[in-house]
């Protein structure tokens, strides 16, 4: 016997294909900002997510906080530290090999959320800009919150799409229920390092230098790296075309759920 279906869920299906118009269009406009973390063009974009909730019929905030901005500077630390730990154990310092290999693989390790990323508290802040809009009654006994990206932080080939894809391929996604560890690399030559420098093997430790060194050029390079300049903006739609496209979702923000916000 078929489930019935809800009168949210015949309005959901009635304006999907508009609904979904509508946000690829503002998707557009929100890509051609130049957003890189905790930048001018970052709080450009909040400003304009805020705009687009008041819109909506929302109550939105801007709320700046310091943050340092990167992830290749303390992970390229970390690196790095593999990296000289892996050059001195091949060399026989193999007291030296440890120490910098463990410094790299806690620096890696705790740069990782949840935790707390301390080395980021000692190096050069910035401000960042988040967006926050509630709904609902505040003293509801349920929170649901929705939480998003609007920057648009340096990436790089082991960010690409196609590589989860190709792990699916292999059935390795019906055994886990995370992406893969793309990091592991990164974090995988510091640890070399100290296991070269524990076990005296030369040829573990040139391999740690290699992935070591391997990470800290992709890091440097991220550092490096802009992204390039937006397409123009389309040209204006005919007034026959304007008339036709789909209006906000207001109903979306104007509707409240007793006990939830």
């Amino acid at each position: 016997m078929a489930n019935p279906v809800s009168d949210d869920q015949h309005e959901v299906k009635r304006i999907g294909h508009s609904d979904e118009q509508w946000l690829r269009a503002r998707l557009e406009e929100l890509e051609r900002i130049e957003r890189p973390s905790a930048s001018a063009g970052e709080l450009e974009a909040a400003e304009w997510i805020k705009a687009r909730f008041e819109e909506l019929g929302a109550d939105a905030r801007i709320e700046t906080e310091p943050a340092h901005g990167t992830y290749w500077w303390p992970i390229g630390i970390g690196t790095s530290a593999g990296m000289l730990g892996g050059l001195a154990a091949a060399t026989g310092r193999r007291l030296a090999g440890a120490i910098l290999g463990a410094f790299g693989v806690a620096v890696i390790a705790r740069d990782f959320p949840p935790h707390s990323r301390p080395l980021r508290r000692l190096l050069a802040k910035r401000s960042t800009h988040n967006v926050v809009c509630e709904l609902g009654e505040p003293e509801a006994d349920r929170t649901v919150v929705f939480v998003s990206h609007h920057d648009a932080a340096h990436a790089g080939l082991i960010f690409h799409p196609g590589i989860p894809k190709l792990v699916a391929k292999t059935g390795l996604f019906t055994k886990v229920d995370t992406s893969p560890m793309l990091m592991a690399p990164v974090i995988g030559g510091p640890a070399l390092a100290v296991v070269a420098a524990v076990t005296g093997s030369k040829r573990l430790a040139k391999l740690a230098a290699v992935l070591s060194a391997g990470s800290t050029v992709a890091r440097s390079r991220r550092c490096r790296r802009r992204r390039p300049a937006p397409a123009s903006p389309p040209p204006p739609p005919e007034p026959a075309q304007r008339c036709a496209a789909p209006a906000p979702p207001r109903w979306d923000c104007a509707r409240r759920r007793p006990g939830a916000r």
